[in-house]
């Protein structure tokens, strides 16, 4: 078993004609895993807590700028089947709930 953090660069997706122009947010995720382990086979079940969202800049009437965040917080839980060719390298899929 182990914890896990990493970075988490997203942004939100805008689509059509709109005043507001995304940008990209950096935040970190966190969790924790555990892999089982039988010969070559891996089983590993995650929980992971990931902020996720984006900035946007909307141009006011008159000029100026406002600077508007979406914040989304998930909890996610992947579960990672893999096969290990080598010992070190292991290849992983699987599904993730959120």
């Amino acid at each position: 078993f182990g914890f896990k953090i990493g970075p988490a660069i997203t942004r939100t997706a805008v689509s059509g004609i709109s005043p507001n122009t995304p940008r990209n947010t950096f935040d970190f995720h966190l969790g924790f895993m555990y892999r089982y382990r039988l010969n070559r086979f891996v089983v590993q079940p995650e929980v992971l807590f990931a902020p996720k969202g984006g900035l946007f800049t909307e141009a006011r009437l008159g000029g100026g700028t406002n600077v508007i965040r979406n914040n989304y917080n998930y909890v996610s839980v992947p579960l990672l089947l893999g096969y290990m060719p080598t010992e070190g390298l292991t290849l992983q899929l699987g599904p993730e709930f959120s």
